[in-house]
């Protein structure tokens, strides 16, 4: 007795099936690279937080690019510069707050009234879509947070902004 289906059937619906596979192993892999992207973001600001707590100037400026996004103020542009405004805040003594990151977002997929029009703005000049702000919380909850800009270039995470 004949097969139910013919051999031209059963191929395609092979093909398709193989197509399927390989489609969502490719998501699974993009989720995956997402995933890390979202975990260097949220190492590389939290070691920034980390060398400001310390009031450690050398630590912060291994931690940190220009441009730098400058509390929604200005893209500071000068390593130097950026060196002198994280020097003033290091004068006070944050070591005993303790703090989380609450949130690890894309820059391209925020929208677009989560932020002031400046900040955005300003935001824009500096950080691709991919990029990444990430939001940290000081303890106990309920008290301030910031959010911190990491920007990507090649494997390599950095700060490149906060925003209080």
């Amino acid at each position: 007795m004949p097969g139910k289906y013919s051999p031209v059937f059963v191929i395609v619906c092979l093909g398709i099936l193989v197509d399927i596979v390989l489609v969502n192993a490719l998501v699974g892999q993009e989720k995956q690279k997402l995933d890390k992207r979202d975990r260097m973001a949220k190492d590389a600001a939290e070691e920034f937080i980390k060398a400001i707590w310390k009031q450690d100037l050398s630590a912060t400026m291994k931690t940190v690019d220009v441009p730098f996004f400058w509390d929604g103020v200005e893209n500071i542009k000068d390593r130097d510069a950026l060196a002198a405004r994280l020097k003033t805040m290091l004068r006070r003594d944050r070591s005993k707050i303790p703090f989380k990151t609450k949130a690890v977002f894309t820059f391209g997929k925020l929208p677009e009234n989560s932020v002031s029009k400046r900040d955005l703005a300003l935001l824009k000049a500096i950080l691709d879509k991919s990029d990444r702000l990430v939001l940290i919380e000081f303890m106990p909850p309920g008290r301030d947070g910031i959010m911190i800009a990491v920007r990507f270039r090649g494997e390599k995470a950095r700060v490149v902004g906060f925003r209080d």
